[in-house]
């Protein structure tokens, strides 16, 4: 008979019966994590000791028995294929195995997704929701987030247009790169056209856009050499670039 953790546990498991692993499996997919999946049967132990599986240095390889699994990925049609995969090569993974205080400090999936109230991102309550990306990432970013609220793009999103980019846009949700290399600085070119595609296009026939597509070049002028990173304005803006 499974173990009832709400007996002692009330509050984590209110919370838990609204996440989308427990409305997974209330809809028949019993793959979901539940308790026991993420904390163990008789090897539990609190967050904060090493060996525990929701300690921060362990929570990646705790979340990676599902959204690591190949098979099970497969089997149970999880959202966004290999997650784990994704987060384990970006700056935030290669952070959280690494050793010192950025290891410590440095965001796991729980940093994100949160520990028991883990909801879909399509909820609006969900912290990873598109209208909450700017504010959570800015917890840890907050110098960023101040520039990036004063922009046109923050300006924009607070203004209601849910189409503004956010964090995730040029970042990608899972896959974050070191902005200080040449190749993601050259790629991201790729994301601001994907909203302004006539500049784009007219950036590609300038010699900085070809000299970009050559790969490797350390030093050339992007759209943030001439617009800003986070600060962006429009022309007609004093402030602007």
């Amino acid at each position: 008979k499974p173990a009832n953790c709400a007996s002692c546990h009330e509050a984590a498991v209110k919370e838990y019966q609204a996440t989308a692993h427990a409305k997974a499996r209330a809809g028949g997919n019993l793959v979901a994590a539940t308790c026991s999946n993420c904390h163990g049967n008789h090897d539990i132990q609190k967050s904060s000791e090493p060996a525990s599986r929701t300690h921060v240095a362990r929570v990646e390889s705790t979340c990676a028995s599902c959204h690591g699994n190949e098979a099970l990925i497969e089997k149970a049609k999880l959202p966004g294929g290999n997650i784990v995969s994704q987060y384990h090569d970006s700056i935030h993974g290669r952070k959280t195995n690494g050793k010192g205080t950025a290891a410590a400090k440095a965001p796991t999936c729980t940093g994100c997704h949160g520990s028991h109230k883990i909801l879909s991102k399509s909820d609006p309550a969900s912290r990873v929701n598109r209208e909450h990306i700017a504010l959570m990432c800015g917890s840890c970013h907050q110098q960023v987030y101040s520039r990036f609220s004063g922009s046109q793009h923050g300006q924009l999103r607070q203004a209601g247009n849910s189409a503004a980019p956010t964090c995730i846009d040029c970042h990608s949700a899972h896959q974050i790169q070191q902005h200080g290399t040449s190749k993601w600085q050259a790629e991201v070119i790729k994301e601001c056209g994907n909203c302004h595609q006539d500049f784009i296009k007219t950036y590609r026939d300038t010699y900085h856009g070809q000299v970009t597509q050559l790969g490797g070049i350390a030093r050339m002028a992007t759209c943030n050499s001439c617009h800003g990173a986070h600060e962006v304005l429009p022309a007609s803006n004093p402030k602007s670039m």
